[in-house]
């Protein structure tokens, strides 16, 4: 029975070996200890205190810990739940950081492939042509200048 385990285990790690990081659901058979300990690792996209709550579904992503980048693993999280691309950029990649800095790294680098600049917004995020008022001076500044503009404000 233990070999008939051992050889599931390592139908799981030869799939990962061939085919790279793939959702669990994708997995010939179902993951067990002998197999972490070989390097098996599943990423979980989690949220809330502590990374307790699941964000909104499964986004179980296996993959060989000593094998697969993050960015690899990210890469397949976000072609197997596409929908993701079209949240906010600057909370996914907050989302990814509670994961550790890796995570969040590749996640920003896969959100730069896969992203197309909008011509309508600055690199902020905010539409071109939006200001705001200097608190001090009360000029028009264009949006997400504002740090930029205090060190030449004239009141400050």
């Amino acid at each position: 029975m233990q070999d008939i385990l051992d050889k599931m285990g390592m139908g799981n790690l030869k799939h990962l070996r061939e085919h790279g990081p793939v959702p669990t659901s994708d997995l010939p058979h179902e993951i067990r200890a002998p197999q972490r300990a070989e390097g098996l690792a599943v990423f979980k996209l989690k949220s809330g205190d502590g990374r307790t709550q699941s964000f909104g579904g499964p986004f179980r992503i296996a993959y060989l810990f000593d094998e697969h980048e993050p960015v690899e693993v990210v890469r397949v999280l976000f072609e197997t739940e596409s929908h993701l691309l079209g949240l906010d950029r600057r909370g996914l990649v907050r989302l990814f950081r509670g994961h550790g800095r890796q995570w969040s790294a590749a996640a920003s680098t896969v959100l730069s492939e896969e992203s197309t600049p909008n011509p309508d917004r600055n690199p902020g995020g905010w539409e071109a042509g939006e200001t705001q008022d200097c608190p001090f001076c009360g000029d028009d500044v264009p949006k997400g200048t504002l740090p930029s503009h205090l060190r030449t404000c004239p009141e400050t």
